[in-house]
């Protein structure tokens, strides 16, 4: 593929104003690179040194999952998620009382029958504009996927939020929301095995339940040392009445 002159001294800053001929790591910053070591600054000074790293290193994770799926998450299409059925795999789950939640992330306005193509193209805006690093009081490193705003059961439309938890809604950037994840009880399954082969048969068996699901906010536990090839496991919460 040719090099794209013009589109790369307009993403370069410094050619306005100097010509330069240095290369590799004497070269002109352009904008991708500055941005993102600016957010991981700015990181820095709301979390502290240590906590960045380990959220620039959830970051590489989860690109890593980012990678791994070539297809919708697991909630998403419940009919296609029974046709291809995990064997082997049992999977019990335990009951948790969860405190109030305060929650920002990215939104998505989806329903069972668009989200094999909508997420996808979701969770890549997601990395690509390093949402991360634009969230502000996050409690830790942790990503969760919330499913909220239920018009019904599965099968009305829903929000996916990708996201942390935070400790305030007082300051919500723009283009993120803002959410409260009620006090409730969860019945709460962790996937076993390879993912996402682990999150598909943890959703079967949720679908395949008679848990008393009370649809208010249901979410995924992508923990900061979450890896899809070295530490796969997910935590799901299904709020039950």
């Amino acid at each position: 593929m040719p090099l794209d002159i013009i589109r790369a001294r307009k993403e370069t800053p410094g050619c306005t104003k100097v010509l330069h001929f240095n290369n590799a790591g004497a070269a002109l910053i352009p904008h991708p690179v500055i941005e993102a070591v600016n957010a991981h600054f700015q990181l820095e000074t709301e979390i502290g040194g240590y906590e960045a790293a380990e959220v620039a290193k959830k970051i590489k994770n989860l690109f890593l999952l980012a990678l791994g799926l070539a297809f919708s998450w697991g909630y998403c299409d419940e009919g296609a998620n029974q046709k291809t059925q995990i064997r082997g795999v049992d999977m019990n789950h335990i009951i948790e009382h969860q405190k109030e939640k305060f929650f920002i992330g990215l939104a998505l306005r989806t329903n069972n029958e668009e989200c094999s193509l909508a997420m996808p193209t979701h969770k890549d805006r997601f990395f690509k504009e390093n949402i991360l690093s634009k969230i502000p009081n996050k409690i830790n490193g942790d990503i969760l996927a919330l499913y909220t705003d239920y018009e019904g059961d599965y099968t009305k439309p829903y929000s996916w939020i990708l996201g942390c938890e935070v400790s305030s809604l007082e300051q919500v950037p723009e283009g993120l929301v803002g959410k409260v994840i009620p006090e409730s009880r969860y019945a709460v399954f962790t996937t076993q095995g390879e993912f996402p082969q682990g999150l598909i048969a943890a959703w079967q068996n949720i679908w395949k339940s008679n848990l008393p699901r009370s649809y208010t906010s249901d979410f995924e536990v992508y923990r900061s040392d979450f890896n899809p090839e070295q530490n796969p496991e997910v935590k799901i919460y299904i709020a039950i009445h």
